[in-house]
């Protein structure tokens, strides 16, 4: 009964804190060009008729801050990308922002 609590705690805080990503960009990379290469594989357009739209964030969370934050932390499904930073970072988000719409 303990191993199954200990495994279970694991779990539930690897789920949590969700993984890591070593990715870095290039240090060239464009915002679309970082998204492309660190992110489309799971973020794909939320209609294949507009696929200029990637996202869709609660109006309190169309800022940059709440962006960046989401990137470096990551969540329950997303990794953490703590080698995306200073104007990279600020690429990124920017054009995250510009393809996300307010639900």
């Amino acid at each position: 009964m303990k191993k199954s609590y200990r495994f279970s705690t694991l779990c539930i805080t690897l789920a949590i804190n969700g993984c890591t990503s070593d990715f870095k960009p290039d240090s060239s990379a464009s915002g679309e060009q970082i998204f492309q290469a660190a992110c489309a594989e799971c973020h794909q357009p939320l209609d294949e008729n507009v696929p200029d739209v990637l996202f869709e964030l609660h109006p309190k969370n169309m800022n940059a801050g709440f962006v960046k934050h989401k990137i470096y932390t990551g969540s329950i499904r997303m990794p953490k990308f703590p080698n995306i930073k200073g104007s990279k970072m600020h690429s990124l988000s920017t054009y995250v922002l510009a393809h996300s719409i307010s639900k």
